[in-house]
């Protein structure tokens, strides 16, 4: 049977502060029930005490303050008369009392007191028990013998008063432990669920982190680290889900490299024989030459494809000027910028920039983000792209700026990944490339928006040696 963890907190905490209090209480009300049968019978001590020494007559006004100081009731017997009472007695009852087995006096006049007795004498006077006791008193040479009756229903009474109010404490301190203890359980209990349908949901493949603000103990404790292990998940899932796409990008590149590289080997061989058999003036040669280049790219750019979900021991890495380096890929994007009517410019570093570097991979780098920029610029006003290079001794960096409306917001999150696109007819492995050129070179690139432009920028450091492709994840 599953038990809520509120009731297993307040169960046992209940039972156990119930016995205490009752036992507290218990000894509680004895104290001060026989504290009350001690005051009455310190009254009832009191009266008989005076009764016995002394010798005023016992008329009914003074049986009447004897009753109102003790509460007791009182019937005086005579020898030769009837004698007053505080109550209405019938001969049958004055008789019944008068059968009564006297009893001895003590010393100082008083008789043995109501609770002192193994066993209370109880006299029933028209239908009411009374506790019995008695004085004999000698008044002008007369005994008298003084019958004390106290109604048993009001020393059941005084004592119930007196045990009540501890009771009644106790009572009112277990419900107050059991609502402290439940509010204390419920507050756990929150936590712990809390903390367990997030565990739930991390299950079901929801990593989000918990945005309740934490507790500041164990449980808060527990909260923050399920929201590290959220995040942790997340991470991870987002590499394993890197990692898949690139292994399925080279697994895609390999299986279309060589009928790609076929083609674009077909084509320049073409381009060339018609470059040989028919004579062409410079402006047509220049088109030429480009459409060769171009086609030459092609396999470097299906080879530079499948190592993006590959390793490669970085033998093609040489001594590289990113100003000339930058100064290919701008001459490869040119054509493309005019053809949209982008105006492109380029902006090199005023001294050379050198690294040991991949020169196939940044060149292909830099063109991606051409690329990018000029298709993001085209078909807004005074569209442009700007390359820039900058250098220092440290490191060099390559800025592409365009005047574009810049990326999507759905889409900023995960513009590095693989596959990750907005346009129509794109493949989503552009900029994924670019970070990964960058990282294989100890590198970063980052994005900003800013004046109503964009601007990517490729870090590259100069004085550490670049990592073997593959060994950047």
């Amino acid at each position: 049977m599953r038990l809520p963890l509120k009731v297993q907190i307040v169960a046992p905490l209940a039972a156990l502060t119930l016995a205490t209090i009752a036992a507290l209480a218990a000894y509680q009300a004895r104290v001060a029930a026989d504290e009350a049968a001690e005051r009455i019978e310190r009254q009832i001590d009191g009266v008989t005490q005076t009764l016995a020494g002394s010798t005023f007559p016992l008329t009914p006004r003074v049986l009447g303050q004897m009753h109102d100081l003790s509460g007791a009731e009182f019937v005086v017997e005579t020898p030769a008369r009837e004698g007053p009472a505080t109550i209405e007695v019938s001969p049958a009852g004055r008789q019944a009392l008068a059968a009564l087995e006297t009893r001895p006096q003590a010393p100082d006049g008083s008789v043995p007191r109501l609770t002192s007795r193994p066993r209370r004498q109880v006299v029933t006077l028209a239908g009411v028990n009374y506790f019995h006791a008695e004085v004999t008193r000698s008044e002008f040479g007369r005994h008298d013998r003084v019958h004390l009756l106290y109604p048993e229903a009001d020393y059941r009474r005084a004592l119930a008063a007196a045990a009540w109010p501890p009771v009644t404490l106790g009572l009112a301190s277990l419900a107050a432990v059991i609502a402290a203890g439940w509010w204390i359980a419920a507050r756990v209990a929150r936590g712990v669920t809390t903390v367990g349908k997030q565990v739930d949901r991390i299950a079901g493949g929801d990593f989000r982190a918990d945005d309740a603000p934490p507790r500041n103990d164990e449980l808060g404790d527990l909260q923050r680290g399920v929201n590290r292990m959220a995040t942790q998940l997340a991470e991870y899932e987002t590499e394993v889900r890197r990692t898949e796409q690139l292994r399925t990008l080279g697994q895609l590149g390999a299986g279309l490299a060589h009928e790609i590289r076929n083609a674009a080997t077909g084509a320049r061989l073409a381009l060339q024989h018609h470059q040989q058999m028919c004579p062409a003036d410079d402006a047509q040669l220049e088109s030429i030459s480009v459409a060769s280049r171009q086609l030459e790219h092609i396999e470097e750019y299906v080879q530079r494809f499948v190592r993006v979900g590959c390793h490669d021991s970085g033998e093609h890495r040489t001594t590289t000027d990113v100003n000339a380096t930058a100064g290919d890929a701008y001459e490869l994007a040119e054509p493309y910028a005019q053809h949209l009517g982008v105006r492109l410019t380029l902006q090199p570093a005023a001294t050379p920039a050198t690294l040991h570097a991949d020169d196939l991979g940044v060149r292909q780098a830099i063109y991606n983000l051409l690329v990018n920029a000029i298709d993001a610029a085209a078909g807004g006003p005074a569209p442009a792209v700007e390359l820039r290079i900058d250098a220092n001794d440290d490191e060099a960096r390559i800025f592409v700026t365009d005047s574009g409306p810049g990326p999507a917001a759905d889409l900023a999150p995960r513009m590095f990944d693989a596959f990750a696109t907005d346009k129509p007819d794109g493949a989503g492995l552009g900029l994924a490339l670019v970070e990964r050129v960058a990282a294989e070179h100890n590198g970063r690139v980052q994005w900003r928006r800013e004046d109503e432009r964009t601007e990517f920028v490729i870090t590259l450091p100069r004085g550490e040696p670049a990592l073997p492709l593959g060994e950047a994840l």
